[in-house]
């Protein structure tokens, strides 16, 4: 039976979290690595604390997320980065969408609008953008290990492309949360 609150589909946010759960299970794997068969029982960071340079290979949007923090709704940035040994490693970035000047979602908004020299952005049109990325990890009581992105440094340089390609979004200073 179908659990709905506030239109939400709560079977639906349960098989998410359970697929994010496998792909944590085998987050020792590297980028495009398919022949690896090493595993663990908890999950190791899939990178090193510190900063790092990246590229920005996606953002998405997913409603309806449960978080610590009741039902939200979430950004995610998908980064492309090389870890210690030089392997990529993708790196994914959730943020809450947020009115909040102090929210990272805000901060990182911030981040792009100042890199980019402008005060609208459409978050699609930053895909292959460039900058550094600064990491520390956290753990939780089964022994886990995530990497969070604390802070980003873009730079108005892409990969396979100059500049963005319109500028046509919500003001950095208005976004629906």
């Amino acid at each position: 039976m179908e659990e709905i609150i506030g239109g939400i589909n709560m079977e639906n946010i349960q098989n998410l979290n359970n697929n994010e759960l496998f792909e944590d299970f085998s987050s020792n794997i590297g980028f495009d690595d398919r022949e690896s068969f090493e595993f663990s029982i908890t999950r190791q960071a899939k990178i090193g604390e510190g900063k790092f340079e990246y590229t920005l290979i996606d953002v998405t949007r997913e409603d309806g997320v449960r978080t610590q923090y009741g039902i939200k709704n979430q950004i995610i940035y998908k980064y492309r980065v090389l870890n210690e040994e030089g392997r990529e490693v993708l790196i994914l970035d959730k943020n809450n969408i947020s009115q909040s000047s102090e929210s990272k979602f805000r901060r990182n908004i911030k981040s792009y609008c100042d890199a980019l020299g402008t005060t609208h952005i459409n978050l699609k049109d930053l895909v292959n953008i460039k900058g550094t990325l600064e990491i520390k990890h956290n753990s939780d009581e089964q022994g886990n290990v995530y990497e969070n992105v604390i802070s980003i440094y873009p730079r108005n340089e892409f990969e396979q492309k100059v500049g963005i390609q319109g500028i046509d979004a919500t003001p950095c200073e208005e976004i629906d949360a």
